[in-house]
This record gives C-alpha cells, structure tokens and sequence, in this order.
C-alpha cells in the first residue's frame, strides 16, 4: 500500500454574474475548476479545483507572528484525525491545511486569499489585489517560504476564517500515488481574476456546476464529480452561503473509494454504499474487474461516481449516485440526487 500525501484543495464559489466572461449564465452559482498539464504525474489534463501538497513551509511556527488570532481560532473537524507532523510544528493543522490550500490557489490561478484588517471577521473572501502578482506566483512556486515573506512584505495574512471544511478524500488503496485531501470550500462575492501558471495548469475555467459535468470532454476525477453534484443542488448563491456558515461546526467523514473496473468504464465505491463493505472485503491490493452488470446494479442505498465510456473509446461519461444513504454532514439534504 503506497503512503499518504497530505493535500489541501479550495472549492470557490461566486455568483455567476460576477465572474468575467461566464462560459453560461443559467445558473447563479459558479465555480472555478483548473486543467491539469498533459504532463501532470496524477490525473494529467483533468480538471480539477485549486490545491496541491502540504509543505513544511505552511507549518512554519513562524506563522504566529503574523496570524492574528481571530484567524487561528479554526477548527478542522475530521472523524479520523490526521497524523502529527514529523516537523513538529506547533501550528494546529487546522491552520497549516488551510494555508496550504490558499497558497496552491495563488500560486496556480493567481487568486490570493489575503487581508490586512486584523479586526474585521468576514464570512465571505476577498480576492487581495497586487500588481507585481506574477513576480510573487513564481517566487512562492519556487519556495513555499516566500509566501510567509510576501505576507510579511505587504503585512497581510492568509484569511483561514473564509475557508469551511467540507469534505476529506483519500485516495483508493490500489493507486499507485495516494493522498489525504482536505477539501475547503469559500465563497466570493465580488468580481475575480483569475490567470493559469501554464506549468502545472494550462487552463483556468469558471463556469455554472452543471456546465462542468455535463461537458463530455471534460474529465472529473471523483472528488470533483461528487462535490460539483453536490453543489448543483443548492437553488442559489445564498442558499449555498447559509449553508455554509453550519459546515464549521459538523464532524466531517473521510472518503476512501474503493475503485472497481468494469467492462464498460468504471466505479467508485463510497462508504454508506451497501455493497462496500462487500467490495472492502474482496481488496488484496489489486485494482478489483468484475462485470459491469454486477457492480452496476441499483440497489436500495447507494453511494458512489460511476464512469462510462463513450463509444467504444477512453472517453468517459460520471455521475454521482446518492441514495437512502442518510443525513449526516456528508450527505446533507442538498447532496440527495435526484437520479
């Protein structure tokens, strides 16, 4: 079984009006999804949120110089705590995950969650403006460091408080690469820019949920087909906003998918499906194939993304199968499908 990264990924939110050159406008929320270089190591030329690695560099205790302490007092709520750090840093990971989350969002779409007002709490983010943007891009890319420097520099800090915790990924056992991602999400509520890094994104795209699921040549790795599902259901931007501010206070389930191949794509098994303790008991450490008619059955309570090929090619069609699963913070009302 391979070792477990530590990631952090930020789901942004805004209404559609406000985003320049929406690819639709028949939705009032929207969302920025980024596509990854064809030469990317995991899920290359897929799109996928904001977000990458932990780096020692965002558990620096240095960061309690310049956080000032209504950002510190964050909370990340995991059922199955993360592990302590080998750099026994004495940063609440609380912290340092959501550090890292606003760091990759700058360093790949050049949207930087920073502020300078110590004494205003604000539930919704602030894109912070900077004309030398790309020297610093390419600086924090280089040394994660310089982003404590830059935040030093300009006497701003990293605005946690507009991060909610919303869902922890990890990665199926048989891949070969694997990681446990936080997943945050915050919304905006003003007009945005955003530029790819052209190294590790080639492509940055805000656009309506539905758009992003329904663009057959757009490939979603599972996280993303389940929390864009998810998202779709909210009727409006402040709908989603309300239901946000409950996020920080609910225990969050981490998500081990149990991938299995079929003859026809594939499926990602979720925990509260009923077959998944089935499918947990048949992994030796190899990818499980079993016929699509087995694995694709509609049972009374499901929970899983299901990939289809298209036409006989590599092309694949996802949807998330919620069902009878419950209502606990992971499948909230707003996450029921419809399907």
């Amino acid at each position: 079984m391979s070792k477990l990264r530590h990631a952090s990924s930020l789901i942004l939110v805004t209404r559609n009006g406000l985003v320049k050159n929406p690819i639709a406008k028949n939705n009032d929320i929207s969302t920025v999804a980024l596509r990854r270089s064809q030469k990317a190591s995991h899920f290359p030329d897929s799109y996928v949120f904001p977000g990458g690695y932990c780096d020692p560099a965002d558990e620096n205790p240095d960061w309690l110089k310049v956080l000032p302490q209504s950002e510190l007092n964050v909370q990340l709520n995991l059922k199955e705590k993360l592990p302590e750090s080998s750099s026994n840093s004495v940063l609440p990971k609380a912290v340092s995950r959501r550090i890292t989350a606003i760091r990759e969002t700058f360093e790949e779409c050049g949207i930087l969650l920073c502020k300078q007002e110590t004494n205003s709490i604000e539930f919704l983010a602030k894109n912070y403006e900077l004309e030398n943007k790309d020297i610093w891009r390419e600086k924090i890319r280089n040394d994660p460091f310089e982003f404590y420097n830059f935040c030093q520099t300009y006497k701003c800090f990293p605005n946690l408080k507009c991060l909610h915790l919303l869902s922890n990924w990890i990665t199926p056992i048989t891949y070969l690469k694997r990681f446990n991602s936080i997943f945050f999400i915050a919304a905006v509520d003003h007009e945005i820019e955003s530029e790819a890094d052209h190294k590790e994104i080639q492509v940055v795209k805000w656009g309506p949920v539905n758009y992003f699921l329904n663009d057959e040549n757009i490939f979603l790795p599972p996280p993303q087909v389940y929390e864009l599902m998810r998202l779709r259901n909210f009727a409006n931007f402040d709908v989603l906003c309300k239901f946000l501010t409950k996020l920080d206070n609910t225990i969050c389930e981490a998500y081990l998918p149990i991938h299995v191949n079929t003859s026809d794509g594939f499926v990602m098994i979720l925990p509260g499906d009923e077959k998944y303790e089935e499918f947990l008991n048949m992994l030796t450490g190899n990818t499980i194939d079993l016929e699509y008619e087995i694995v694709r059955f509609r049972g009374k309570i499901m929970n899983r993304v299901e990939y289809k090929y298209q036409d006989g090619s590599k092309a694949t069609k996802a949807e998330a199968i919620v069902k009878n699963v419950g209502t606990d913070n992971l499948t909230d009302t707003h996450l029921q499908s419809k399907l």
